[in-house]
């Protein structure tokens, strides 16, 4: 009998790693529980971590003329740029025949996914391919056009199911207002990066992990002062720390600003950036705890067993942190950083429920398979 051919789409090769961590769990969990080949497509069209897409250099011209008219004019949609020209890829992989394809995760269904999304969805119609959306996150998009193009996308009949780590009601009020898809809900694949890295093992430490994000909706400024307050009662409290990011060179530049800001050795006070999934797993597990903005640094780390606090910037934090009973461990730029630490360190007294942390990865994970073996039994 033949290898199943699978086509796994997600943000494999995205410099924020969580996104890596979350598409290589779902790789894991499908070529070891089902004979198969499985074919690797990045949504925004990169061949490996750094080896961005290549334009022509009309295409490079083109791009530098339309990047000046939507800086004057803002009349393009989010993605739209970015994927101008980048189609070729997909139906470059789209060349080769597969059984059904696959969409690993992560928050996909906002506004920057929904033209590649589309893109492929249109050449899945053309080759007939059954769809699978597996734990996939969604966010309020404002703009019409990315709604109704959304919409219209996710009601095509090769699309056989949908399963959603947050805001399901998002998604079906809204986004599959015109399928006859009901999306169902599930967890992040992610919660099984301990079964999943399992050559990676948390060690014993004394150091809390500060974990810097560049958030787009909020000044470098104020998130620096934040961390400059945190930084002040860790030192006051003689309680050891490390400044660590998920990849991301928006994150690793404020860290290392923060670094010059307080006078401090990038060896000594931080970890190295990570590269590679792997990398951030391993950054993650040199912590007892950590104080971190990164969705996926905390699914990482509650997967370890390793206790977070939270700082909110999207819903989708607190969603995860309500999903596992532990809202509470949720704050803000705005809570009393002598707070923060107090919860922090009352999270390391209390820790996690490991039971109910492996029953919602297992559920994700057979979720994802039973969804793949029904639509091969169908």
């Amino acid at each position: 009998m033949k290898n199943l051919k699978i086509l796994l789409i997600g943000e494999f090769y995205s410099d924020n790693l969580g996104d890596g961590v979350l598409c290589e769990v779902v790789y894991k969990l499908i070529s070891d529980n089902i004979s198969t080949d499985i074919t690797k497509l990045d949504l925004s069209a990169r061949n490996n971590y750094g080896d961005y897409y290549i334009y022509t250099n009309t295409e490079k011209i083109l791009l530098k003329i339309i990047k000046r008219i939507q800086k004057i004019f803002n009349i393009y949609p989010a993605g739209k740029i970015n994927m101008l020209f980048k189609k070729k890829y997909f139906q470059k992989i789209f060349q080769n025949d597969y059984d059904i394809v696959i969409f690993a995760g992560g928050q996909l269904f906002m506004d920057w996914f929904v033209i590649p999304i589309s893109m492929i969805i249109d050449i899945c119609n053309k080759k007939h391919l059954p769809i699978i959306f597996h734990a996939c996150g969604a966010k309020q998009i404002d703009n019409k056009y990315l709604i109704n193009k959304l919409q219209k996308t996710l009601s095509n009949q090769y699309i056989k199911s949908i399963s959603i780590r947050d805001d399901i009601n998002l998604v079906n009020e809204v986004y599959l207002k015109y399928s006859n898809i009901i999306a169902t809900e599930t967890f992040d694949s992610a919660l099984l990066s301990k079964q999943i890295f399992s050559n990676i093992t948390k060690t014993s430490s004394e150091f809390i992990g500060l974990g810097i994000m560049s958030v787009p909706s909020i000044k470098d400024e104020q998130i620096i002062h934040f961390w400059l307050n945190i930084i002040k009662i860790l030192e006051k409290k003689h309680i050891s720390y490390k400044l660590f990011c998920n990849g991301s060179d928006g994150d690793y530049k404020l860290l290392r600003k923060l670094l010059v800001i307080k006078n401090l050795s990038e060896k000594e006070y931080s970890l190295p950036k990570p590269k590679t999934p792997s990398d951030l797993v391993y950054s993650i597990t040199r912590f007892k705890s950590i104080i971190s903005f990164r969705l996926h640094s905390h699914i990482i780390a509650t997967s370890y067993s390793i206790p977070s606090i939270a700082i909110i910037w999207e819903k989708k934090v607190p969603i995860f942190f309500s999903k596992i009973g532990l809202l509470t461990r949720c704050k803000t730029l705005d809570t009393n950083c002598i707070d923060i630490v107090k919860a922090l360190e009352q999270a390391e007294i209390d820790g996690i429920d490991k039971q109910l942390i492996l029953k919602q990865g297992i559920a994700s994970k057979f979720s994802l398979l039973n969804n793949i073996k029904n639509v091969l039994n169908k």
